[in-house]
């Protein structure tokens, strides 16, 4: 009985120990599948982006090559994910095959249609090469794959780094030659780093809205002058954002702030605190408008609200609006102007004769002041041609019975040239810089 009991006992100890081996064997399994199953491509069989960074902290001295499908979308939409999925499994295997006998090379798929090479130990030129041969081997050998004689083609780029983060870097090369189809690959240098001045414009953003919010918007005042009598005749509204005791020019945030859709915020505090200066300095102002400005229906629709809550100020004001800016409705513009105008507002072209300087449309527009673009003014003491072309501008403008600045003047000889040529006004740093008042 007891040798039964022991015979018992030691089966069941050894079905524990074969159970346990057996179970221990199914979890390492298990784990190798998962650990497969996150590193392994499943379509193309090659080591994925996740492999490629759990490799990374092994690899030194490497340059990576990021091969990409040239419209690879296009290729899933003409001919299907099927045709896309068989290009795909060409290329990873073509890839393949080229490096399997070459040593210090990997192979990874990292995106969608995108493949990385990594190369231990060459150099800039050796590992130029060696992409041009591979993209080499791809064009050729795919147009001799059947199933791709009648069915399509596909193009490949690359993008070259041996800087970390090497993905990122490749990247930002092949983006540098991506729009060019004649340009196969592109090697990664600082300068096609476009990551600090991302972070700057995010940067600048960030202070907008802390502007708008925070009412940090600041209004400063730069004066036009009468050129015969000396005197101030109005003053033209200017925009700053003030951070600490710095005042930002618009030109660092002005087009940033159309992208982050805030544009129409800025536009309504500008009206709103230049109305205010009318009201309570008792000047006359000049406001800057976009044609984006003009065109905006809630921007526009606030402007004639404003002005109709202060009609008796609205003699006031001049609207500048920029020549340089095409313009997509015509009809919508004329309409805003005979509107403001009709409460006593006056319109001015700024920068004339940047553009296409189309003297018909200033008559249609019915136009009280020309402001000159700077460019013609800042060195006209010295060109003839400039005087030549501010002459014409004012003897259209006095035959029209419209009025001139001339902007930009900053010294007495361009302020005595711009007087002798007729001009009525004049604005710039020669007189003073923009204040607040």
């Amino acid at each position: 009985m007891m040798m039964f009991f022991t015979f018992l006992m030691v089966v069941i100890i050894l079905y524990y120990i074969f159970n346990t081996e057996r179970e221990k064997r199914r979890m390492i399994k298990l784990q190798d599948e998962y650990k497969k199953s996150v590193t392994i491509d499943a379509l193309t069989g090659l080591k994925n982006r996740n492999a490629y960074v759990e490799d990374l902290s092994k690899l030194e001295n490497i340059t990576l090559i990021l091969l990409d499908i040239t419209e690879f979308s296009s290729i899933n939409n003409l001919y299907g994910i099927n045709a896309g999925d068989l290009v795909l499994k060409t290329m990873a295997n073509i890839i393949r095959k080229r490096i399997e006998t070459i040593v210090d090379v990997e192979l990874y798929k990292v995106g969608v249609d995108q493949f990385a090479i990594v190369l231990k130990n060459r150099n800039a030129m050796e590992s130029y090469e060696f992409a041009q041969d591979i993209i080499n081997h791809i064009d050729e050998k795919q147009n001799k794959h059947r199933s791709f004689n009648q069915l399509m083609t596909f193009q490949v780029q690359a993008g070259i780094s041996n800087k970390a983060p090497y993905l990122i870097n490749s990247a930002i090369a092949l983006k540098s030659v991506i729009k060019d189809y004649s340009k196969k690959i592109g090697v990664y240098d600082d300068s096609l780093d476009k990551t600090q001045e991302i972070e700057k414009n995010i940067n600048m953003i960030q202070k907008v809205k802390s502007s708008i919010k925070n009412a940090q918007i600041i209004m400063m005042f730069q004066p036009i002058i009468d050129l015969k009598s000396k005197t101030i005749i109005k003053y033209e509204a200017l925009i700053r954002l003030k951070d600490g005791d710095e005042y930002i020019s618009p030109y660092f945030f002005l087009e940033l702030a159309k992208k982050a859709k805030l544009y129409a915020q800025i536009t309504r505090e500008v009206i709103t605190q230049s109305i205010e200066a009318v009201k309570s300095k008792d000047i006359d102002i000049s406001i800057n408008l976009s044609i984006e400005d003009v065109l905006h229906e809630e921007t526009s629709s606030f402007i004639i609200e404003m002005l109709d809550k202060n009609s008796t100020l609205a003699p006031k004001i001049t609207f500048e609006l920029l020549e340089s800016e095409e313009i997509l409705d015509f009809n919508a513009l004329k309409e805003f102007i005979q509107k403001v105008k009709n409460y006593g507002c006056s319109i001015a072209i700024d920068d004339f004769g940047s553009g296409y300087s189309n003297y018909n449309y200033l008559l249609e527009l019915d136009v009280d002041i020309l402001k000159i673009d700077g460019s013609l003014i800042k060195n006209i003491d010295k060109s003839k041609n400039n005087q030549l072309v501010v002459s014409s501008i004012v003897e259209f403008a006095k035959l029209a019975n419209i009025k001139t600045v001339a902007e930009f003047i900053s010294t007495q000889e361009i302020e005595s040239v711009v007087k002798n040529l007729g001009v009525d006004y004049g604005q710039g740093y020669y007189f003073s810089e923009p204040k607040i008042i």
